[in-house]
């Protein structure tokens, strides 16, 4: 397989696809190699991961990319440092990945992998996500359908290990 290299301000670029219960994550170097993963979408778990990559590449910045919608995965992102989070289009990770190859046939892996190295190449073309603060990090928690249940507001959200997007306002 042919490797393309990037001229990048990142020391590395992660593609993360999502499922309900683990995220397939690769981890794409700068000289083009890629390493895939599962990763638990426990927050505890994604937690030690996370820490776990920062020890691999203390003070790097990083590009971490995943199709929309992941209110959870933005949430988790908004106040880790030396990070730039790409919120992509799945239209267009689809139209990438169909672009390199003709069947239709792909898995979370492959998909993640596809997310590296879209961003990898194409970051510069890419909008960062901007963390909008405590206020709208809240709104993130809330339910994406009418009945399904909100986040108990006593308790940690996915992301959130310490509580910090979980404190209310004192009165105003």
């Amino acid at each position: 397989m042919k490797r393309h290299k990037s001229a990048s301000k990142y020391t590395i670029v992660v593609g993360i696809d999502r499922s309900d219960k683990e995220l397939e994550v690769a981890v794409r170097a700068p000289e083009g190699s890629c390493e895939g993963e599962t990763v638990s979408t426990r927050p505890e778990a994604l937690e030690a991961w996370w820490n776990g990559l920062r020890k691999a590449y203390p003070g790097g910045l990083i590009a971490v990319g995943f199709e929309q919608p992941a209110r959870a995965l933005l949430a988790f992102f908004e106040f880790k440092e030396n990070v730039d989070v790409y919120a992509l289009n799945p239209s267009s990770i689809g139209g990438y990945r169909q672009s390199l190859k003709v069947s239709r046939a792909h898995t979370d892996a492959t998909d993640a992998a596809c997310i590296a190295g879209f961003l990898s190449l194409h970051h510069a073309e890419l909008r960062v996500h901007q963390p909008a603060g405590p206020p709208v990090a809240a709104l993130l928690r809330l339910p994406a359908k009418v009945g399904e249940q909100s986040h108990d507001p006593d308790q940690p959200a996915a992301g959130d290990p310490e509580g910090l997007l979980s404190r209310r306002p004192g009165p105003v």
